[in-house]
């Protein structure tokens, strides 16, 4: 299973996206690191990339971005996140969690009509 803990690109990825939010810039930059994946992916230094590039494009502070990042100021929370979804069986995207019940993949509406309705019921 995927793990922050062994792949410190996306952990750093997803570490910027919060920090985004701390100005506001969550979507943004959820956005923007997708759509820009290969031009800073494979940088040589991350986080240089992402205070230099993306930064400026989303509109946060690249300074900001920098510190927080390499403070790791969002880490113990993702790797929560990390191991509540590898708890719950998440193993890929997409999975949905519908009370206590774990939905993988894009299936039909029905599948998610009745998870919804088992959950209300408890």
């Amino acid at each position: 299973m995927w793990s922050l803990e062994t792949d410190r690109t996306n952990r750093l990825a997803a570490e910027a996206i919060y920090c985004a939010a701390e100005a506001g810039k969550f979507w943004e930059m959820q956005e923007w690191l997708y759509f820009n994946v290969d031009r800073w992916s494979s940088a040589d230094d991350i986080v240089t990339a992402l205070s230099e590039m993306a930064a400026p494009e989303v509109g946060v502070d690249g300074a900001g971005l920098a510190a927080c990042l390499r403070e790791e100021r969002y880490r113990s929370r993702l790797e929560a996140f990390s191991k509540d979804a590898e708890r719950r069986g998440v193993t890929g995207t997409p999975s949905f969690l519908v009370g206590s019940q774990t939905i993988p993949g894009a299936l039909p509406f029905e599948t998610f009509q009745q998870a919804i309705e088992e959950a209300l019921q408890k």
